[in-house]
């Protein structure tokens, strides 16, 4: 069997729908915002901020960035490959903040953050000094709940501030009772303490002082917009400038180091020596076992008669994953056209050689995996197969008439299992006839499925394509589910709690699979709302034998803000 290759669609009928690909590497995160009695609230202040930095809360109710429409929604675009976090913040208030983690793979278009409860806030007041009594101007003061300042799989609070040219600061947004405050400013040692509503904090900083240097590469090349690190808790985020500068405050420890990062996807790390309180000019340099990145030139020529490809669609993978299916759904999420030849910037390892994966595909072409495991001096030259195509027709089983507008995918059959890849991602839609026509496949085995609005996804079928061939595969949708359940109990009242559900798949048999997806969960609603529901939009998997081995379960969760009063 021959996998090296990859999938990239295009619709070549004019029947059918070709299904744009972003080359942006963003997604886009939407949500809603509700009072404690499960109302949308309308007139909120979002924002999106990069794991590990904090926005000025009264800045951002000052000039929100974004805020919620009349049903309490709104919708973000972020970083695809970093961490990021939403802030929600209203005037007496407390404010809400939720991570959003890196997209599994690369590949999720979109992601829906649960609901964001507003809980009545307050303004927490108070002043910081130096060791002089002299006030200090610029302190950030951040306000966490301690119990859950490190979660990220929901909402928190977190509420920043800035100390004025008299010292004092006012944190909105927070609750009386049960508060962290971390306060930081230039040249002093952070410090936290428990703070309370009814007792303005007064806090002495005590100066040690900065760190300056540059970040350089092993050529001593300085490496801009790389973050820094040194120890403690910070609440800004700090970066080298243009000629690898940086400024840092000096801990309050015995020995520590500096540290730098630079993003995906083009990750390195950098390190200081031991240093043992403020200095200037130090140098913050490769970690052992980092490379400086090489450029890659990249050609493709027919494999039949040797012939140079004019036009290309080329991605790079960070890692060498055997996983064709994971590969080819980061290709169709981040693949770039490009004409007679590409120039990238690979990673090295510690020996010099370049990692990740490439995934090519071009017009009338196979795509192909190339695994960068080895050095390379010359231009890499990938020899692209004549195309195989897949074509077939989609019926309802509900109607027994054609399924328009589904999408079809076919990855290369492997043992993986997802639950959440969006059925958008590297697929074809079916035209009025319910036909499909994929093209540009390597020859090889693949799993193919269908996916259609309101119905659960096609079991995996199975396929067998050969070069040069056009193979068939006729693809029943199966009916829509409807789960109807009805809530049974007494709910207190103004109770915060929220119902969620969830999908547990259970599978029996053999459990090689393509990658799967699920249709849009309901949102978490109040426990105080509705007694009856229908879930008119479930949608689960079912394995390539059977639709019986799986089944969707609805699971009632009940959770509480622990910012609750």
């Amino acid at each position: 069997m021959r996998v090296s290759a990859a999938l990239a669609i295009v619709l070549s009928s004019v029947s059918l729908t070709h299904v744009a690909v972003a080359q942006n590497p963003t997604r886009e995160v939407h949500g809603r915002v509700i009072d404690r009695d499960g109302k949308p609230v309308a007139g909120c202040a979002v924002t999106i901020v990069e794991s590990g930095d904090h926005p000025d809360t009264t800045g951002l109710l000052q000039a929100p960035p974004h805020t919620t429409d009349a049903q309490g929604h709104y919708r973000l675009t972020i970083p695809r490959d970093v961490a990021s976090v939403v802030v929600v913040a209203a005037k007496d208030h407390q404010v809400c903040a939720y991570t959003i983690v890196p997209s599994p793979n690369g590949i999720d278009a979109s992601t829906r953050v649960q609901d964001a409860l507003l809980l009545t806030g307050t303004t927490l007041h108070g002043r910081v000094r130096d060791a002089a009594g002299e006030p200090i101007a610029g302190a950030r003061v951040l306000v966490e709940d301690p119990a859950a300042r490190n979660r990220t799989s929901s909402w928190r609070l977190e509420s920043l501030a800035i100390s004025d040219e008299r010292g004092y600061v006012h944190v909105p947004g927070v609750p009386k009772t049960g508060m962290l405050a971390t306060i930081d400013a230039p040249g002093f040692a952070v410090t936290s303490q428990f703070v309370g509503h009814g007792a303005p904090f007064d806090v002495t900083l005590e100066a040690t002082g900065f760190v300056r240097g540059r970040v350089v590469d092993h050529d001593g090349a300085p490496v801009a917009g790389a973050r820094m690190y040194v120890g403690g808790k910070i609440t800004r985020i700090t970066r080298s400038d243009a000629d690898g500068r940086f400024e840092l405050t000096a801990p309050k420890a015995w020995r520590f180091q500096v540290t730098a990062s630079l993003p995906l996807p083009n990750l390195r790390n950098f390190a200081s020596e031991q240093l043992s309180g403020p200095t200037e000019d130090v140098t913050v340099g490769p970690r052992q076992g980092n490379r400086s990145p090489q450029n890659l030139t990249v050609r493709c020529v027919d494999d039949a008669n040797g012939e140079a490809i004019a036009s290309f669609r080329l991605s790079h993978y960070p890692s060498n994953r055997s996983d064709p299916p994971t590969l080819l759904l980061a290709h169709a999420r981040s693949a770039a056209e490009h004409h007679e030849q590409a120039t990238l910037e690979i990673p090295c390892d510690a020996n010099g050689r370049m990692s990740g994966s490439l995934i090519v595909d071009a017009p009338g072409h196979g795509f192909v995996i190339v695994s960068l495991d080895e050095p390379r001096e010359e231009a890499l030259v990938v020899r692209l197969p004549a195309q195989c195509v897949l074509t077939g027709t989609v019926t309802d089983a509900a109607t027994g008439k054609p399924a328009a507008g589904c999408r079809v995918r076919a990855l290369p059959y492997a043992s993986n299992l997802s639950n959440g890849t969006d059925p958008g991602l590297g697929s074809v839609v079916t035209d009025a006839a319910g036909r499909y026509r994929i093209e540009r496949l390597a020859d090889g085995e693949y799993g193919v499925q269908a996916y259609g609005a309101a119905h659960q996804g096609s079991p995996c079928q199975r396929v067998t394509i050969a070069p040069e061939q056009q193979a068939s595969l006729d693809i029943t949708l199966p009916e829509a589910r409807v789960v109807d359940l009805e809530l049974v109990g007494e709910v207190p009242p103004r109770c915060l709690a929220t119902i969620s559900w969830r999908t547990f798949l259970r599978t029996v048999g053999e459990t090689q699979m393509t990658y799967i997806s699920h249709g849009v969960m309901p949102p978490p609603l109040p426990l105080s709302g509705p007694r009856k529901l229908r879930l008119d939009r479930w949608a689960t998997a079912c394995s390539r034998r059977c639709c019986t081995c799986r089944r969707a379960t609805a699971s009632a969760t009940a959770s509480t803000s622990s910012s609750a009063n």
